[in-house]
C-alpha cells in the first residue's frame, strides 16, 4: 500500500486516540470521532500527546457520516455496545459504499458486529493489544463469510504503519490474545482458591518467570525444545487438575490496590512495555 489512505476511526477513547496517533505517524490522513463524553480538544490532546507532535492531518469529526463520507478506511473503536457499533457502521456502510470496514471489538465476534450490517462481509477485525504503542503484532480476524479481497486490504494497512498484522483462520470468541489470556487468568484464580499459592507469588511467578519465558519464545516452539514426549507426559499428570470454570466465581481480584498504587503499576507497566519492545527491536511509539 503506496498511497496514504484516509482513516476514519469511530471513538476517540484512550484506544481510538492511540490508533489514531498510529495511522497519522505513518502519514495517513484521520478523521476522529468522539462522544459526548469527551470534548474535540481532549481528543486531540490524547492524540498528539501519543504522537508527540501536533497532528496536523487529524480531524475532529461531527459524526460518523462526517468521518466516513470520503474514508477509504473505517475502523470503529466504540464501547463493547452491539447496538451502538451496528448503529455507527450502517451509517458508515452506506456513506462509504467503497471503503473497508472493520472492528476493534476485543469481546465480541466480528460474526455477530458483522451481523448488524447490509453486506457483512465487508467487515474484518483489526484488533489492537492494548496498549497500541508497545505492541507491533496485530490480529486480523475474519467474520462469518469474509470477503477475501477485505482481509487482504487489512493486511496490507496494517503493514503500511509497521504493525506485524497475524490473519486467524475464522472468527472465535476473544480472538488469539483474550483466549489464551483468559485461560491463564482461569488457572490463576484457581491456584489461589485451591490455596496451592497466594496471588502475590502468582503474579510474580508469571512476570519473572512463564512471562519471560515466552517472551523469548513462543508456547509451541518452547515445548519442541524440551521434546513433545517430555509434553505429553507432563499434560497427562497435570491436565485433570486444572480448572473448568465456565465462569468466574467473585470476579477474578485475588489483589487490591489503591488508587495510586494502581496509577503507579500502570507507569510501571508501560515503562517495562516499552523497553522490552525496544529489545525486541520494535519501534513502538
Amino acid at each position: 500500500m503506496s498511497r496514504r489512505e484516509r482513516i476514519a476511526i469511530l471513538g476517540g477513547g484512550l484506544m481510538g486516540s492511540a490508533i489514531a496517533a498510529d495511522f497519522l505517524a505513518a502519514g495517513h490522513p484521520v478523521a476522529l470521532t468522539v462522544s459526548s463524553r469527551t470534548s474535540a480538544s481532549t481528543a486531540r490532546e490524547r492524540v498528539e500527546q501519543v504522537l508527540g507532535r501536533q497532528a496536523e492531518q487529524l480531524e475532529i469529526a461531527a459524526d460518523t457520516a462526517a468521518a466516513a463520507t470520503a474514508a477509504d478506511v473505517v475502523l470503529e473503536c466504540l464501547p463493547e455496545e452491539l447496538g451502538l457499533k451496528h448503529g455507527e457502521l450502517r451509517v458508515a456502510e452506506q456513506v462509504a459504499p467503497e471503503a473497508l470496514l472493520a472492528t476493534n471489538t476485543s469481546s465480541l465476534s466480528v460474526a455477530r458486529v458483522a451481523g448488524g450490517l447490509d453486506d457483512p462481509e465487508r467487515l474484518v477485525g483489526i484488533h489492537y493489544l492494548n496498549p497500541p504503542g508497545t505492541f507491533r503484532v496485530t490480529e486480523v480476524v475474519p467474520g462469518t463469510a469474509p470477503d477475501t479481497n477485505a482481509l487482504e486490504r487489512a493486511v496490507a494497512l496494517l503493514r503500511s504503519v509497521e504493525r506485524v498484522p497475524v490473519v486467524l483462520r475464522r472468527d472465535a470468541p476473544g480472538f488469539l490474545i483474550n483466549r489464551l489470556q483468559m485461560a491463564l487468568l482461569r488457572e490463576c484464580v484457581n491456584i489461589v482458591d485451591e490455596g496451592i499459592a497466594g496471588a502475590e507469588d502468582v503474579d510474580l511467578i508469571v512476570q519473572r518467570g512463564l512471562g519471560r519465558r515466552w517472551a523469548a519464545l513462543g508456547p509451541f516452539a518452547t515445548v519442541s525444545l524440551g521434546g513433545p514426549d517430555l509434553f505429553t507426559r507432563i499434560a497427562e499428570e497435570v491436565y485433570p487438575s486444572l480448572s473448568c470454570a465456565e465462569r468466574p466465581v467473585g470476579g477474578v481480584a485475588r489483589r487490591s490496590f489503591a488508587a495510586e498504587e494502581l496509577e503507579q503499576l500502570r507507569e510501571e507497566r508501560l515503562a517495562r512495555l516499552a523497553e522490552l519492545a525496544r529489545l525486541d527491536g520494535e519501534t513502538g511509539d
